[in-house]
């Protein structure tokens, strides 16, 4: 009779695995970082969070304008254009004005960001698959094409992607012990109020987790949860908007939230079905800086686009935008896993990146669906006959994430760009549902057998 490993044995080995996903991950950051060539990398999006950081460390403003050979005149005037959470990272580094070193520093601190965002991903899911899928999850998100490329450029993805998987874990520690129920929703409300000062598109996603307290838990126990949240919400957002009405005398800048509603009223993202506008339509279009003052002048061209398409509107709403979103290659920019142009790339030169990147194409399409039935699934009765309690609560915090990020791009721009930070979350509830699938399947066929014995047993 063979004798099974003990557990000490297993415990190594597993050790052993997530060590050397870790070491891969850090291995592709790292490599992309020193052996790819961005051209232009301050530019558009880059070009305005370094702005911003610089400002902040040389004139103690925050401000997007762009300094001068000979400097500014006078310090630059504040502005609320874009939230600090980005920029108040760069701040660390930009005590020059835009320069390669500078860039390539940033780059290697996000390629260390995204190495521990593998180990966080693995940290949420390992209690809620076994062992070895929270290690294909963790595999996943190391070897993750977008992912790894993001540490390149000087954007907010590598970051944004780290804080949303830190929020998700620290939102279920309180599982391990009743003590920390408000410790956690404190801590989870203020990394997600940081993560909406990264990337604004989590500013309303506070709604989700309320609801999903209130179905897990007692009334009493929900809405003190719900109080702890928000207060650590607030410990975030809050000083930016008293900033802003001290600065700017308004609480926000709606200028980019009215951009993603107007530039998404194209099907296709183009400008009268003309491929040669993909991605920026916008530009193309000779009213659209009339119609881009307000909302209600951005509101009134959208109603007015379904008025003469109603069909075609609708199907590019309901259909075409999330398939946008999550599909592989970046719409606006070069293509591929590419959001500016990347003259040299480990991707075109190296074996092991083209593997990765072959396996994680040949994937792309199976792991969104099994993500999107995942995300049904979990709220079905059948989901808490093969997961426990916090499993059920986590998976659906998980499920009300990837969901809250669809429906808000399906009424927004759904740039690709936009999904890549959610493609973590997105791996584990794919994994998660082919986890069901087994265990169900295997139900199936165990039932199966005992039917037929006992059919047998009759007859005989």
């Amino acid at each position: 009779m063979a004798m099974r490993p003990s557990r000490g044995f297993q415990k190594t080995i597993f050790v052993i695995a997530l060590g050397a996903i870790l070491l891969f991950a850090a291995y592709l950051r790292f490599a992309v970082v020193t052996q790819s060539l961005v051209w232009g990398p301050y530019r558009a999006d880059a070009a305005q969070y370094y702005n911003y950081a610089y400002n902040l460390r040389k004139y103690g403003t925050y401000s997007d304008e762009q300094e001068t050979v000979t400097g500014h005149a006078t310090d630059p005037k504040p502005d609320a254009f874009r939230t600090p959470g980005y920029p108040l990272f760069l701040a660390i580094f930009a005590s020059q004005p835009p320069n390669n070193k500078t860039f390539l520093m940033i780059e290697l601190w996000q390629a260390f960001l995204g190495t521990i965002t593998v180990l966080i991903i693995f940290l949420i899911f390992r209690p809620i698959v076994p062992p070895w899928l929270a290690l294909c999850t963790a595999l996943l998100t190391a070897i993750s094409p977008h992912l790894v490329n993001t540490t390149i450029y000087i954007l907010s993805e590598t970051l944004f992607t780290l804080l949303i998987a830190a929020a998700i874990y620290v939102m279920g520690l309180h599982f391990k012990n009743n003590k920390w129920f408000f410790p956690s929703m404190l801590v989870s409300g203020l990394i997600i109020g940081l993560a909406a000062l990264t990337r604004p598109v989590l500013e309303y996603f506070l709604p989700c987790v309320v609801l999903l307290l209130f179905i897990s838990y007692s009334r009493p126990q929900a809405w003190k949860g719900c109080a702890v949240l928000v207060l650590g919400f607030l410990l975030a957002w809050g000083p930016w908007v008293a900033r802003n009405y001290a600065s700017v005398g308004k609480a926000e800048n709606n200028q980019l939230m009215l951009g993603t509603l107007h530039q998404g009223m194209y099907p296709g993202l183009m400008y009268h079905d003309d491929p040669r506008t993909r991605g920026y339509p916008y530009r193309f279009d000779p009213n659209y800086a009339r119609t881009n003052k307000n909302l209600t002048t951005v509101t009134r061209e959208i109603l007015h686009s379904f008025e003469k398409n109603p069909g075609q509107e609708l199907s590019w709403y309901l259909i075409g935008k999330p398939i946008m979103l999550w599909s592989w290659g970046m719409i606006a920019g070069p293509g591929d896993v590419f959001i500016y142009p990347t003259l040299i790339t480990p991707y075109s030169s190296s074996q092991v990146f083209r593997i990765t990147h072959a396996f994680m194409y040949g994937l792309h399409w199976p792991l969104v669906i099994a993500a999107f039935f995942a995300c049904i699934l979990v709220w079905l009765p059948i989901a808490k006959h093969y997961f426990d309690t916090k499993q059920v609560f986590m998976l659906r915090a998980m499920s009300l994430l990837l969901s809250y990020n669809t429906g808000l791009l399906m009424i927004g721009a759904p740039y690709t760009r936009y999904s890549i930070p959610f493609l973590p979350i997105l791996f584990g509830m794919a994994i998660a549902f082919a986890y069901f699938a087994y265990c169900y399947l295997g139900q199936l066929r165990k039932q199966s057998k005992a039917n037929y014995a006992t059919k047998r047993r009759h007859k005989v």
